[in-house]
């Protein structure tokens, strides 16, 4: 629930700001009690503005607020304090004055500015996963300073103490609850050729955490098209149980495919992955791409590593990537070799080719 150091509620709009968790001691004196605004509004309150105008009887006045906000982030290693961070609000005024002519000149002007020192005091907290991070938002939006919880590995109860221009949002740690996965949990390398189909590799780096739950794959095999947008092939949504390592064979999707795969094009998987279970938040994660293969290319059973290479005084490149028309190697003496990506014959258009053979032996 959202604490409020004053007595205003207004919705939430975060800024870019990120700030990392350092240790300082805290000294507070009083208790977070709503104060009159001869009191904490005016010991916050700037004297940047201007004094008030004298206006005409019954003229309009509203009033604009510059929100400052701040997202402070800890991690299992972190002091369970922030640094004190500085915020900043200007309240700007609109005036309209009216003219003879019975219409109205209006203008903005800085009304006043306000300024706080606010951290972050975390009490109370057991251990925590990993990967996981508790992470709190504090703005300062006119008179009133705001905070609230937006990811957090436990149940946090929110209370702000302070003095003057000094205050502290302290997060009390309670139940532990789940948050957010990974986002980077999880990583795929570009398919391979696996027999007549292809086949997607996952490493999951947390995967002794997750026993019992269940992880969500979601796949796109994409076809590589220069001009027009890269065709679909197959779109799978997949239940795995969390391994360190996983296979994807597209061989079983075969029978959903939009057209068949093509010898000498280059394919990728567009995919995301979300936890279901006990141990995170039912979440997707972002989509990634994988990088790109050709599909066809011979696979070699026993390839010289490049010191063996060396040592039977053979150059042996190894197929790196692709680029436009050209297949690009790295060599066992450590230069590059490029070669022109081979063509069907168009006189027997139904033999395959390897556009860009794995391992080669230039002279």
């Amino acid at each position: 629930m959202k604490k409020l150091f004053a007595l205003g509620v207004l919705s939430l709009i975060l800024t870019g700001r990120m700030v990392p968790a350092h240790g300082e001691e805290i000294k507070v004196d009083f208790d977070g009690k709503k104060s009159a605004p001869g009191s904490i509004l005016d010991r916050i309150r700037g004297g940047d503005g201007p004094a008030p105008m004298s206006l005409p009887k019954g003229t309009p006045v509203t009033l604009r607020t510059e929100r400052d906000c701040v997202t402070v982030s800890f991690d299992a290693k972190d002091e369970l304090v922030s640094q004190k961070i500085p915020l900043e609000s200007r309240e700007y005024r609109q005036v309209c004055t009216p003219l003879p002519n019975g219409g109205q000149s209006c203008r903005e002007e800085l009304a006043w500015t306000y300024r706080v020192w606010a951290r972050i005091q975390i009490t109370d907290r057991g251990p925590m996963l990993p990967w996981e991070h508790d992470v709190f938002w504090m703005c300062l939006d006119g008179r009133w300073l705001e905070g609230d919880v937006i990811d957090a590995s436990h149940k946090f109860d929110l209370k702000w103490t302070g003095a003057s221009y000094d205050a502290t949002l302290n997060a009390k740690a309670g139940a532990k609850v789940p948050s957010l996965p990974d986002a980077n949990g999880i990583e795929a390398g570009a398919p391979v050729t696996a027999g007549d189909n292809l086949a997607l590799t996952l490493n999951d780096k947390w995967a002794e955490f997750y026993k019992g739950d269940k992880t969500v794959l979601s796949v796109q095999l994409k076809r590589v098209r220069d001009i027009w947008a890269d065709p679909i092939v197959v779109e799978k949504e997949i239940v795995l149980d969390p391994a360190a390592s996983t296979t994807v064979r597209f061989a079983d999707y075969a029978a959903d495919f939009s057209e068949k795969l093509r010898t000498g094009s280059k394919y990728y998987v567009n995919w995301r992955f979300k936890r279901l279970g006990q141990v995170s938040k039912d979440r997707w994660m972002k989509h990634r791409e994988t990088g790109k293969a050709v599909f066809g290319q011979a696979e070699v059973s026993s390839i010289p590593t490049p010191s063996e290479a060396a040592a039977q005084a053979l150059k042996t490149c190894w197929l790196r990537t692709i680029e436009a028309d050209q297949c690009v190697y790295t060599c066992s003496d450590k230069t590059e070799h490029r070669q022109r990506v081979m063509s069907p014959d168009p006189l027997h258009p139904e033999e395959p080719v390897a556009a860009c053979p794995q391992l080669v032996f230039p002279f």
